[in-house]
């Protein structure tokens, strides 16, 4: 609009030829615009120029954002977001936004989530570099091994179950029946009695392979059982002193422990026949 204004502001000459101006509005010789000469429509595409220009207030603080005031599209107003000159914003709120990409540090003074990340920096200093979300253990948690600290990374789900430590006897016993006239201690029965039920002599041998601990021996063949205990693969049984390695006779009940001390050392306690 203002090259429009100095082109009709400018002296006005009339002259020969083509296209030449005699006078303006009357007024001949050398002519100057006079207010009222024109009005906007008078000029063609100025009422378009003027309807696409943009008005409102912007404020008086320097570098303030603009955004919109109304929805005519022509109308602003200034907002409290503010951009310096090295492109540092200030004044913004929440902002809701897709994909960001950050170049440089990132200070939270507030919560993220509703995490304190300057309370919990400490737990997310300790997280090494490369750290991925680990996935949970898929296989059955391990038994009867050697202790290790482990080396998975995998967690485990706190529904995850172990299985029955087989090195330890059942809160339950296992009775295991003999009624032959030999038998050998078995692994199975360590924790757990064994009853003799023949009415005779019966040789119980104790190997050297056993686990160590208590195998507990009963009796309920009648008056004329006895037991007489060997041991066997390296494996002594001894009996306390002035006792036999025999369960003593005359009565159903008598009851002894094959107490595995050692690979080589057994020791009878109980209803043990004096020597």
């Amino acid at each position: 609009m203002s090259i429009a204004l100095q082109e009709f502001a400018a002296p006005q000459t009339g002259g020969g030829g083509d296209g030449a101006v005699d006078s303006v509005f009357g007024r001949t010789g050398a002519v100057t615009a006079q207010a009222g000469d024109y009005a906007v429509a008078d000029i063609t595409g100025l009422q378009t120029s003027l309807d696409a220009k943009v008005a409102g207030s912007t404020g008086s603080t320097d570098n303030r954002l603009l955004r919109a005031d109304g929805t005519n599209g022509k109308t602003v107003q200034a907002s409290v977001v503010t951009v310096d000159d090295s492109g540092n914003c200030s004044g913004l709120g929440t902002v809701a936004c897709g994909s960001l990409t950050v170049t440089g540090n990132i200070v939270v003074t507030g919560t993220v989530d509703g995490r304190d990340v300057n309370a919990d920096g400490s737990k997310l200093d300790g997280i090494a570099d490369g750290a991925t979300a680990n996935a949970a253990y898929t296989s059955n948690p391990a038994m009867n091994g050697t202790a290790s600290p482990g080396a998975s990374a995998n967690y485990a789900r706190g529904d995850h179950v172990h299985p029955s430590d087989t090195s330890k006897a059942d809160k339950s016993w296992t009775v295991r029946t003999v009624t032959g006239t030999t038998d050998t201690v078995q692994s199975t029965d360590l924790g757990n009695p064994i009853v003799y039920t023949n009415a005779g002599a019966v040789a119980v041998s104790v190997p050297g392979t056993l686990p160590l601990g208590v195998y507990p021996v009963f009796v309920n063949g009648g008056s004329a059982t006895q037991l007489t205990f060997a041991g066997s693969g390296g494996l002594t049984v001894v009996a306390p002193p002035n006792m036999t390695l025999k369960t003593r006779t005359g009565a159903a009940g008598a009851a002894v422990c094959v107490n595995v001390l050692s690979s080589t050392l057994a020791v009878l306690t109980g209803d043990v026949a004096a020597s």
